[in-house]
């Protein structure tokens, strides 16, 4: 029979479990962005362990321990082919790279319903934040897809996306940044070490 202390101990482990799983994720989806557009260093995983070794003075000693476990795991993944320098194409490039977004962004919206779930928090908004999220990583896709000389309409097919979000802070900030010109510029173009 089981207590109010092991019911304690087993919630926090699930939450412990789950800071780990979306800490990974989000360390993850920092360098599919920095890959994207052209700025991930080629020793990106040397060089996210050393960040990650200094502490964060704010978060427990456990918390920190995760983290660096998530960030190592990061570090140690197999190569892929969204990475720089692998030499496999742009094409190949982007496909690896718009699938593993895909599943980094599911990974987090996921684990991100879980932990509330577990701290009895709301839910509401995230399946429209993992859909907003899907929308501009889409557009990206297909902005590479121009950027290489296929057709796509992909800036007409994000407003027709952008227009359909809920109204708030995050839809009118979008429709901002789509109004500038650098938008489209800095989107459409596909990273050199992708070629």
């Amino acid at each position: 029979m089981s207590g109010p202390t092991d019911e304690i101990a087993r919630a926090a482990g699930r939450i412990d479990d789950l800071f780990y799983r979306l800490t990974k994720s989000s360390v993850l989806r920092t360098q599919l962005l920095c890959a994207r557009h052209g700025v991930l260093s080629v020793d990106w995983r040397t060089q996210l362990v050393e960040v990650a070794a200094e502490p964060i003075p704010e978060i427990s000693d456990t918390h920190q321990r995760l983290r660096l476990q998530a960030v190592d795991e990061v570090a140690n993944m197999p190569n892929a082919d969204w990475e720089p320098e692998m030499k496999v194409g742009w094409r190949q490039s982007l496909e690896s790279w718009f699938a593993a977004t895909k599943a980094c962004l599911e990974d987090i919206s996921e684990t991100q319903r879980l932990l509330r779930g577990e701290a009895r928090l709301p839910t509401a908004g995230l399946d429209a934040e993992l859909a907003m999220d899907r929308d501009l990583e889409t557009a990206s896709y297909r902005a590479g897809l121009t950027a290489a000389g296929l057709v796509s309409d992909w800036m007409d097919w994000l407003h027709r996306q952008v227009r359909g979000w809920p109204y708030g802070p995050r839809r009118e900030a979008q429709l901002a940044a789509m109004a500038d010109d650098a938008y489209r510029r800095t989107l459409q173009q596909l990273p050199r070490y992708w070629a």
